[in-house]
């Protein structure tokens, strides 16, 4: 997920259309990295068959206001390794101009979620 093509935008995605986006890929390798937005440091990434997006927000009328959706994304090999996507803390979400990289930014972290080109499985 490395070269200038990360970097140039072509759409921007509320939190519905970048659910819709991390749904289909599902099952697909992936590489995802986590960055502190402000800094550019990198400060995690994890590979593997994207799996689940399941749904872990509260009953919508048990929800406090604001609270929003909720769902958690791990890997096929390894259940532990995983994200959140909250839509109290989505912030923005956009494709790369050639429509391989989504960016989602959450609070002070931007997940980078790209094809795994050197995937195995």
């Amino acid at each position: 997920m490395t070269g200038s093509s990360q970097h140039a935008i072509i759409a921007r995605l509320n939190f519905e259309e970048a659910l819709t986006e991390l749904l289909a890929m599902l099952d697909s390798p992936v590489r995802v990295s986590a960055f502190i937005t402000d800094r550019g440091v990198m400060v995690c990434t994890f590979r593997g068959r994207l799996r689940q997006g399941r749904d872990l927000s509260a009953p919508r009328q048990a929800r406090d206001p604001g609270e929003g959706e909720f769902f958690y994304f791990r890997t096929a090999e390894d259940a532990s390794a995983g994200f959140f996507l909250a839509e109290r803390d989505f912030a923005t979400a956009e494709w790369n101009a050639d429509r391989t990289v989504l960016a989602v930014r959450l609070g002070p972290v931007t997940l980078m979620v790209g094809p795994d080109e050197e995937a195995p499985y």
